[in-house]
């Protein structure tokens, strides 16, 4: 589940190709690519690897504003390799940007391990989402249809030169997803973003504010992001553009 310039890539879904046939000959499409390391995999405001992460993104974009995407990492919420797969419409009403898409999040694990992440298939943990965008102000609100159901995400940011504060909420609640515990769980984050150049970017966040049993979401999945409240967390990107 990827966020952090996560904002990156968003993936290459046959039905998007499918679709865009329908489309006049003349309408144009590319495809870009990506890949990067991480000192960690951050998400929503959470540390959810216990080492650094490698990923790697490949984008079908075309002429309409309709796209497809596969990201890829290596670590994902402590259960081994990721992948997500995108597909979406990003355009412009006047100087409102839009784009909304929805998005499945595949995890793999060993088999011998109990849990939520046992035996992932496409589909089973989707979001559908909504991102906004005016000038340097941006936000989104994602929220799971499928396995985690009223799993929820909001988050707003603005960019400032070479600095992007944001504030994030994130919402469980799901028996399925927290294993048996009826009860919500949220949380609320801060980070600042600073862009060194193009490539290299430095990401200082902290949870300032949550609630319910934590212990349950984050113990019974073993994700290696625990709440840490008294710290910051920092998180050390590099990415490149890849020529296809």
């Amino acid at each position: 589940m990827k966020y952090f310039n996560k904002r990156l890539l968003t993936a290459a879904c046959a039905g998007v190709v499918a679709s865009s046939a329908l489309f006049t000959a003349t309408a144009q499409a590319e495809i870009s690519a990506a890949a990067g390391v991480a000192s960690a995999y951050y998400w929503r405001g959470l540390q959810v690897s216990s080492g650094a992460q490698v990923w790697g993104g490949v984008t079908y974009t075309h002429s309409t504003g309709f796209y497809g995407d596969l990201w890829a990492t290596s670590e994902g919420f402590g259960t081994g390799p990721e992948y997500d797969l995108s597909a979406g419409w990003s355009g412009k009403l006047g100087d409102l940007g839009l784009n909304v898409g929805a998005v499945t999040y595949v995890y793999s694990r060993d088999d011998s391990e109990a849990g939520a992440f046992d035996d992932n298939d496409p589909g089973d943990f989707s979001d559908v989402y909504v991102k906004l965008s005016y000038g340097d102000a941006f936000g989104g609100v994602y929220y799971n249809v499928a396995r985690a159901q009223d799993q929820a995400w909001a988050y707003v940011g603005y960019k400032i030169g070479k600095f992007t504060p944001s504030i994030g909420y994130q919402q469980f609640k799901d028996p399925t997803q927290i294993g048996g515990n009826d009860s919500k769980w949220d949380y609320t984050y801060v980070d600042v973003t600073y862009a060194v150049t193009d490539n290299l970017s430095f990401i200082v966040s902290s949870v300032v504010d949550h609630s319910g049993d934590d212990q349950g979401v984050i113990g019974i999945n073993s994700v290696p992001a625990n709440l840490d409240t008294n710290r910051a967390k920092v998180v050390v990107s590099y990415s490149l553009p890849i020529n296809l």
